[in-house]
């Protein structure tokens, strides 16, 4: 059986670095997108009796974690177009592997959604009666995309997208890297996942601190082809532009303040990236 085993394994193992890499992003994103997405349907579906926020918060840090366990050894567990992006521009990955990993990205996302959705489809009908409502009292919209509140105006928004994706570049950097206080390597995901948790705790009034473009634009889109229709793009003064550009920033602003308050002042003069674990050094 063992023998039998290792043949099983060699036959299916892609040796090819770009496919593995697709492939570790595209499931992380879809257990990203169904748990947390999830955990927003509960919560909404349930008229608040199955949680509240609390619940999504650590429901969203815990999908994060469990992503980043899925796939952190083959890709790096970026689960997110902005993190990639920001690596890219420091040059840890190269332009093949930003198209790859953001493709896998934005369609894990849109297929996790639908997953969300089919799941839920008997309680949506029983919340809404099978009209689809984007917000109010019957809105559900915001189940898959991040929405912001009426007083916020659109430099607001965007300002609350950079700051809270910024955060959480300077953290995540922060407990990845393994020239600073790294946590034990089993121990990442969840380190990571509280630095989403906190943030969701402390900056999602707002909008619904998204932080990822994938996973508003992606769930976003699927909503206006299920039901909600194209006005998810245009409500708010198009507000769903928003969430899919200024994390970009935001992570580039979090690395590179990381980079020049920390990480170039614990890393030795001449240390090179471990060839196990490059991705817990930048």
């Amino acid at each position: 059986m063992a023998t039998l085993g290792k043949k099983t394994r060699n036959f299916l193992r892609v040796e090819n670095l770009y496919v593995r890499e697709f492939m570790a992003e595209f499931l992380a994103v879809f257990v990203l997108i169904s748990l947390g997405c999830g955990s927003n349907a509960q919560v909404v579906l349930g008229r608040h009796k199955y949680g509240g926020y609390l619940s999504t918060n650590l429901g969203w840090g815990l999908a994060c974690a469990m992503a980043t366990w899925v796939s952190f050894r083959v890709s790096g567990a970026h689960l997110n177009p902005a993190v990639t992006f920001a690596m890219w521009v420091v040059r840890k990955k190269n332009l093949k592997q930003l198209i790859i990993y953001s493709l896998a990205q934005y369609i894990s996302a849109f297929i996790a959604s639908a997953a969300v959705y089919g799941i839920y489809y008997d309680a949506l009908n029983n919340f809404d009666g099978g009209t689809r409502v984007i917000l109010g009292e019957n809105g559900t919209a915001g189940i898959w995309a991040t929405y912001p509140q009426p007083y916020l105006g659109t430099l607001a928004s965007f300002g609350d997208q950079v700051f809270t994706t910024t955060l959480l570049l300077l953290c995540a950097l922060g407990v990845t890297d393994m020239y600073n206080m790294w946590p034990e390597f089993g121990m990442i995901p969840f380190c990571v996942g509280a630095v989403v948790a906190l943030i969701g705790m402390t900056y999602s009034m707002n909008s619904g601190a998204g932080m990822n473009p994938a996973r508003d634009f992606s769930p976003r889109l699927f909503t206006a082809v299920a039901g909600w229709g194209t006005e998810v793009f245009t409500v708010y003064d198009y507000f769903f532009w928003i969430p899919l550009v200024a994390p970009h920033i935001g992570a580039l602003c979090g690395m590179f303040m990381y980079l020049a308050f920390v990480g170039i002042h614990v890393r030795p003069k001449d240390a090179s990236d471990p060839e196990n674990h490059p991705e817990t050094s930048i």
